[in-house]
């Protein structure tokens, strides 16, 4: 009988996984205004290239892989979206944008956000309505 991993095992092995195959860093940036906002981009760094579409390799092994990035993008999605939701609102209003880097396989990640914010002056006049005269 095998246990199943718990969400931190599976994310931790998943880690681990993306290290073996040469990535060190993904990079996940995100914008938004208004009232909604969306990661627009996920990067997978790599030290050096490890797998190459250009080499001798099957049809099924390409689609493999694509399905494995695919797969990727949307572990990446899923959990920084759960994690950008709890860091300052760049979503709102004038909006936001930023990047998120997580470094791998350990984890651990900085945040770059960066809120969008128009200063409004206030000021004060007064006079009399009835006293105004065209020059």
């Amino acid at each position: 009988m095998s246990e199943e991993l718990n969400e931190q095992e599976r994310d931790s092995a998943f880690m681990h996984i993306l290290g073996f195959n040469g990535y060190h860093t993904i990079e996940v940036n995100y914008s938004g205004s208004g009232d909604s906002g969306d990661i627009d981009s996920i990067h997978l760094l790599k030290y050096k290239e490890v797998f190459s579409y250009t080499s001798e390799v099957g049809k099924e092994n390409i689609e493999d892989r694509i399905k494995e990035i695919t797969d990727c993008e949307v572990w990446v999605r899923n959990k920084a979206d759960r994690i950008l939701e709890q860091v300052e609102d760049w979503w709102n209003n004038d909006g936001g944008q930023g990047q998120m880097v997580i470094q791998i396989p350990s984890g651990t990640y900085v945040i770059y956000n960066n809120i969008n914010v128009t200063d409004t002056e206030s000021h004060e006049h007064s006079g009399n309505f009835l006293n105004e005269t065209e020059k």
